[in-house]
């Protein structure tokens, strides 16, 4: 039985998505609210991204200082020349062209073989605004 459960989840290479964290400190200095949703599918070692869905609040203490709503029907493709010395076995994902800033979303590539579903991936924001930039960790329930 262990054996048919583990094909079956390394079979997997697609995934519905949604990834929140709320009030994560940000910068040491402003807390961030995100919201991240879409598709993720992946095979011999290319991931896409789809219809996804970026929306995030970062607070300087109680005020808005900054936010964004990203909504897309296009995919995105990992970035083939990602080379990282810390997130080792990630797929890289840019997103920078809708906001001032960029915004790189980081996801393991074994997303889709959890037993319970979840991932925790990670979401770089650099010159937010022209200005702030921190990593987030975030985690992600796969939709059944």
């Amino acid at each position: 039985l262990a054996i048919l459960i583990s094909s079956q989840i390394q079979a997997r290479s697609e995934a519905s998505f949604i990834c929140t964290t709320e009030k994560t400190e940000f910068n040491g200095y402003f807390s961030i609210d995100l919201k991240i949703e879409g598709f993720l599918e992946s095979s011999s070692g290319i991931a896409k991204l789809s219809h996804y869905q970026i929306e995030y609040q970062v607070f300087d203490g109680n005020e808005i200082w900054s936010q964004a709503n990203i909504n897309s029907t296009n995919s995105l493709f990992n970035n083939s020349r990602y080379n990282p010395r810390v997130y080792t076995n990630h797929f890289q994902f840019i997103i920078s062209k809708e906001i001032l800033g960029e915004i790189y979303f980081i996801v393991p590539k074994n997303f889709a073989q959890s037993e319970d579903d979840k991932f925790d991936a990670y979401v770089i924001m650099t010159a937010i605004e022209d200005h702030a930039g921190d990593t987030v960790a975030i985690e992600c329930s796969i939709d059944p």
